[in-house]
């Protein structure tokens, strides 16, 4: 999961930079605990006037204001330009930006449905693994109870079986 703050003021200010990436580390093991997981900060305040590196005219992307400076930074890059030409079809029709907003909402109850079945499916499966592995442990158990003559009554209590179970068991 990557998390993205931007802001128009200082976050970091021990820092120069506009840009950071924080993940899990643990600097006594020199070791990054995971890459799934990270939160990026930009800062708009520290964007320095002249580009530096790609990332620079999309924070430019975000600030602009009027359509010129649009029009300006969209000539950095085919992406930019295919955003900025979005951004500017979605404010001049109402429909559109009406539409633009109910695909993303789709989508992200999409992805949102999405979740709560993996995560209802992973429950399902704990659960029937939890009591598969409880049966067949029972079952073992009964065998053994059989193998030193127990009476079915006793292994039924303790394991739980029914008298048809253990009786298949025994022959």
């Amino acid at each position: 999961m990557i998390s993205i703050l931007i802001t128009d003021y200082e976050l970091i200010p021990k820092s120069p930079h506009y840009h950071h990436r924080f993940t899990l580390y643990d600097p006594l093991a020199a070791v990054e605990f995971t890459d799934l997981l990270e939160i990026r900060t930009l800062e708009f305040s520290k964007l320095p006037e002249t580009p530096d590196v790609y990332l620079w005219h999309w924070l430019r992307f975000f600030r602009a204001e009027t359509k010129e400076e649009l029009d300006m930074v969209a000539t950095a890059s085919p992406a930019i330009r295919k955003a900025a030409t979005r951004v500017l079809k979605l404010s001049k029709d109402e429909r559109a930006r009406m539409l633009h907003e109910y695909e993303v909402k789709a989508r992200r109850d999409e992805l949102a449905r999405l979740d709560d079945a993996i995560e209802k499916g992973l429950e399902r499966g704990l659960e029937r693994g939890r009591t598969e592995g409880r049966k067949e442990t029972s079952v073992e158990i009964a065998r053994n109870m059989l193998e030193r003559n127990m009476a079915v009554n006793d292994i039924a209590d303790i394991t739980g079986l029914s008298y048809d179970e253990i009786n298949k068991l025994a022959h």
